[in-house]
């Protein structure tokens, strides 16, 4: 392998063009990517700048620029022979557009769930400054009560409606509603020591049940709670037909193995004893594997 290093790159300044909303100052603080200062060593990082356009993007929308863009980011390079590298400034030119006020969500297609039960918990509230996230976070929660009983094949189709002279902005969703799904098989996968039904029996819910994401949770929270694993992780997947779905419980053991050794200093109250305790403990909180324990 021949490599050619080349010289290392820092960012000597991050410069900003069209934020009159927003501070430089602000936008700065929210970047990942630093200027090379004290206890900063400035690296450039291509990912880095990727994700930080994101950021600042993010950023706007959640205070109602639902129109922000980053629309190009213009870098300046200059070789400092002194210190042997590249001096990158960096500048994000911005559209910031108008800020929106949001003016609420339909729902089409939704027969299970009524519009009052899907929205109850909304956090975006209609008349309010217009604030991606938080929209995010309700349209999430609107799946979660799907997802909770059992509806995991639905479909849900959000599509904004912008209303350019007044600055608002509204949405409407369309549920596909689909059958309820099933769990055709539980699978366990990372227990070499573990027995499977030591396993199976912190997991309330079976097969041929309703799929519920509470009681994975609930599942999850169990199986953590013996001390017996570092990681649980479930992963739902396709089952044979479109309604059936198969639960992979992925594990990674940890020791269940203690071993405890001290000394206990006490009194004198004999001058024939030795005032010294000494104490052993061994414990196993998963003894071959069946999740019996001895100590």
């Amino acid at each position: 392998f021949k490599i050619d290093e080349g010289a290392s790159s820092v960012i000597k300044e991050i410069n900003f063009m069209g934020n009159t909303i927003v501070s430089s100052r602000t936008l700065k603080r929210k970047l990942n990517l630093k200027e090379v200062g004290f206890l900063k060593d400035g690296a450039y990082q291509p990912s880095t700048l990727e994700m930080d356009k994101q950021v600042i993007v993010a950023y706007y929308k959640e205070h109602g620029y639902a129109d922000a863009a980053i629309v190009d980011v213009k870098m300046d390079s200059a070789y400092n022979e002194e210190k042997q590298r590249n001096e990158l400034s960096i500048t994000f030119v911005i559209i910031e557009g108008f800020q929106y006020t949001y003016r609420g969500l339909t729902i089409k297609g939704n027969e299970v769930f009524s519009d009052k039960e899907l929205l109850s918990s909304a956090k975006l509230k209609e008349g309010s400054v217009y604030n991606e996230t938080k929209f995010q976070e309700d349209l999430n929660t609107i799946q979660s009560i799907y997802y909770e009983n059992g509806y995991m094949s639905n479909g849900f189709y959000p599509v904004p409606s912008k209303d350019s002279d007044r600055h608002e902005i509204s949405y409407e969703l369309t549920i596909q509603e689909r059958a309820r799904s099933h769990v055709e098989n539980i699978i366990i996968k990372g227990n070499t020591k573990t027995k499977d039904y030591v396993i199976r029996r912190e997991i309330p819910i079976e097969t041929g049940d309703v799929f519920s994401r509470d009681k994975i949770i609930s599942a999850m929270r169990n199986l953590m709670n013996l001390q017996y694993f570092s990681s649980v992780i479930p992963e739902p997947q396709q089952g044979s037909e479109e309604n059936l779905v198969d639960i992979v419980w992925s594990v990674e053991e940890q020791s269940t193995s203690v071993v405890q050794f001290g000394l206990t200093f006490s009194g004198m109250t004999n001058a024939n004893q030795l005032p010294v305790s000494l104490y052993l403990k061994l414990e196993n909180s998963n003894l071959f594997g069946e999740g019996r324990t001895i100590s």
